[in-house]
């Protein structure tokens, strides 16, 4: 695999180790690699993705595919972190056409993903559909049905939510989409599972106001103790995202709230590049207080003189009763304001530690404003500053060759947990649309694998990520001096857990999740650091309070 190491964080850490090869400073490590396999034009685009928080070296990457008569849905996956990636197209009985996709998942790493579906019997209702996966993006369930239409009544543009929090809400699904047909103004409904999929309550009416509604993005903020639903959409009359959120789970919603004015609905940029305002959410469901709850809207705006990425803090204030505050909206890219640059199609994630993490199409290295690149900035108080923009991509795409079109879809996706940062997106490196992913890892030192199996193993810990505590467990062939440290992402030191002579075989310690002086450490990623006669192994920690 081809690597492109770019200089993201410019850290010089001199850590007293005995093996300073091992744990050095990190930079920002990107690795552009080609997902899909076919070797045809085929359009690939529309990519969503979900890393399973059991265990983040597993992530799961979804998207549209062209590549046969009829619109599918294809499927990438990974166990090592990103290093390699498998690919398969579904195929799913009695749907021929697969469109919208979208994914998450839960807190037992099941994966689900959920699309329009569709026979290929012009008039037939088409349904929205769920399949789960068991085992990491291997293999999937048959479809279950969330969303029936009729000959009169269409359901489109659905978009997917799990709650993978540990409130009582954990687990259930959340779907929401565009109605419309015959003589029906469009309206956005959601619905809601609580066993898997496998049932879901009848649709729910959010939008207040009829009118031409699109691309509705559902999302979950659980901080206290039971799900938030929030819904944003654009609506083109009178243009503007609107948004509204449901109390109860999903059974019910208050009335739409108008928080942002954007610049534009459709456009066509240059290139032949269709873009519209598509809002993307993301909660912090592991750091809300008791008295508030916090998510964050990424959308794209041409209120200047060419497409900006912004970002909006959404606030749920508990003070005898809910109420939502919205942020004033701040620029994430940082090149010159009115530089002729257009930024398009941002998506937007959050971590365990409350980190925001933003992904977006840029053109700032081409004057004409043609070639694109993906960017990524990250905030880390509030979404109220953002770090200094980073180039993803290793080579520009050119949206107007022949064979692309401009056909790149409406998103790019991205997932964050577990201290890693993966995005996706479609590239025209190759001269037709082909999906893309990147492995970000921003840490001043890295998880090594055990270097000598005969001589010293540490083993994975557990639980992980854990609350309370975690056990460490290391093996020995012999009795030997060891030491065992807690150490946080930068190699700063953050506790002592054992510092003498180790039994030959299985030794076990427990990490509290305390630091030197007693106190709780705060939730993110830490690393078990053991060193051993000239040998340093590391093992990551995600402590989530």
């Amino acid at each position: 695999m081809k690597k492109s190491i770019i200089t993201f964080l410019a850290l010089t850490l001199f850590l007293l180790l005995g093996a300073t090869h091992i744990c050095q400073a990190q930079m920002l490590d990107m690795d552009n690699t080609r997902i899909n396999t076919d070797d045809g034009n085929a359009p690939q685009y529309d990519e969503a993705i979900a890393i399973n928080h059991q265990n983040p070296d597993n992530a799961v990457i979804i998207w549209q595919d062209m590549g046969l008569v009829y619109p599918r849905v294809s499927v990438g996956y990974t166990f090592n972190g990103g290093q390699s990636w498998n690919e398969a197209i579904l195929h799913l009985p009695g749907y021929a056409m697969l469109e919208n996709p979208s994914v998450g998942a839960d807190t037992n790493g099941n994966f689900f993903a959920c699309m329009y579906a569709n026979d290929t019997i012009p008039g037939h209702p088409g349904a929205i559909i769920i399949i789960q996966s068991a085992d990491g993006g291997i293999t999937w369930s048959e479809p279950r049905i969330a969303v029936t239409g009729t000959s009169q009544i269409f359901n489109v543009m659905p978009d997917m939510v799990v709650d993978n929090t540990s409130y009582s809400s954990s687990g259930f699904i959340y779907i929401a989409w565009v109605r419309e047909g015959v003589g029906i103004l469009p309206l956005v409904f959601s619905t809601q599972s609580s066993d898997m999929g496998h049932t879901f309550l009848d649709p729910v009416q959010v939008s207040d106001s009829t009118g031409i509604v699109q691309w509705p993005n559902i999302n979950i903020r659980s901080a206290f103790g039971n799900a938030d639903v929030d819904v944003a959409w654009y609506r083109q009359h009178y243009p503007g995202i609107l948004f509204d959120h449901s109390v109860t789970e999903g059974w019910t919603f208050g009335r739409d709230y108008w928080p942002m004015v954007t610049g534009a609905f459709n456009d066509t940029i240059n290139g032949g590049i269709e873009v519209s305002t598509t809002p993307v959410m993301a909660a912090d469901n592991q750091n809300g207080s008791g008295g508030f709850e916090k998510s964050y809207l990424v959308y794209m705006d041409s209120s200047n003189s060419n497409w900006d990425v912004y970002c909006v803090g959404i606030t749920s204030f508990l003070d005898n009763t809910e109420y939502i505050d919205f942020s004033t909206p701040v620029r994430v890219n940082d090149d010159p304001p009115n530089n002729g640059a257009d930024h398009f199609m941002p998506a937007v994630a959050v971590d365990e530690t409350g980190a925001i993490h933003v992904a977006f199409f840029d053109r700032r290295n081409d004057p004409n404003n043609l070639l694109y690149d993906v960017y990524y900035s990250s905030s880390s108080d509030f979404g109220e500053t953002w770090t200094p923009n980073v180039r993803v991509s290793n080579i520009s795409s050119d949206p107007s060759l022949p064979s692309v079109a401009g056909a790149i879809g409406n998103r790019i996706g991205i997932a964050a947990w577990g201290g890693q940062v993966v995005i996706t997106w479609t590239d025209c490196r190759n001269g037709n649309t082909d999906v893309y992913v990147s492995r970000m890892i921003e840490i001043g030192i890295k998880e090594e694998p055990a270097p000598l199996p005969n001589d010293i193993t540490l083993d994975n810990l557990y639980p992980n990520p854990f609350n309370s505590s975690v056990e460490i467990k290391y093996t020995s062939i012999s009795a030997q001096q060891v030491s065992v440290e807690v150490v946080d992402l930068l190699g700063r030191h953050v506790a002592d857990l054992f510092n003498g002579a180790c039994r030959a075989g299985s030794n076990s310690l427990i990490w509290d999740g305390k630091n030197s002086n007693g106190h709780i450490a705060g939730s993110g990623v830490y690393f078990v650091r053991l060193n051993a006669d000239n040998r340093t192994l590391l093992k990551k920690a995600v402590l989530l309070k």
